[in-house]
């Protein structure tokens, strides 16, 4: 036995600064790739749904000065909502997402908190607060503003879609309807 008690002790790291390092290593390699295995999924060990990758569709604003060649022709939506082609570059790991809304109109967004929903019996859901930046070329009366989306991860048609709300600040006071569906995935 005294042989074997050697070689696992000449095997474990022994100082704190080692321990450390080794708990550092592991969580790293965790923390960007292996929390999206599936053996983890498998065994309910990680919850939180991939969002990573390009995502494309369109908003539905209550805003009035949309330019008519940046309405999305091919879909309608009830009320009196202007669809506008748009674009989601959504960035994650295990303890961070970031996500870029291109509106390809005259702004873009960019989260600046975001917390990540998956309560059994409920579809997963994403909600970002964000800050808005007009392009130099805006119209003038496009102000920066912040906002919060809130969108839930779906599957329809074999597609992943995200589908949800979103709102503006005062400075603002625009409304609306958000739609993607995942065209990549980025891991």
């Amino acid at each position: 036995m005294p042989v074997l008690q050697e070689n696992i002790a000449g095997f474990l790291p022994t100082s704190p600064l080692t321990w450390g390092v080794v708990f550092g290593l592991i969580f790293k390699g965790f923390n960007s790739r292996a929390w999206n295995w599936d053996i983890f999924r498998d065994i309910e060990l990680v919850k939180v749904p991939d969002f990573n990758g390009k995502w494309t569709g369109y908003y539905a604003t209550s805003s009035q000065d949309v330019p008519q060649s940046k309405i999305k022709q091919d879909c309608t939506v009830e009320g009196d909502l202007t669809p506008v082609k748009a674009e989601l570059d959504i960035k994650q790991d295990w303890r961070n997402i970031c996500v870029h809304f291109d509106p390809v109109t005259s702004s873009s967004s960019d989260s600046c908190a975001a917390s990540i929903l998956t309560q059994d019996g409920y579809w997963p859901s994403l909600t970002y607060q964000y800050k808005n930046e007009p392009y130099p070329e805006s119209d003038e009366d496009m102000k920066t503003h912040d906002g919060t989306a809130d969108l839930d991860l779906k599957q329809e048609d074999g597609k992943q879609v995200l589908e949800g709300h979103y709102y503006t600040g005062s400075s603002r006071e625009s409304y609306g309807k958000l739609r993607f569906e995942r065209m990549t995935e980025d891991s």
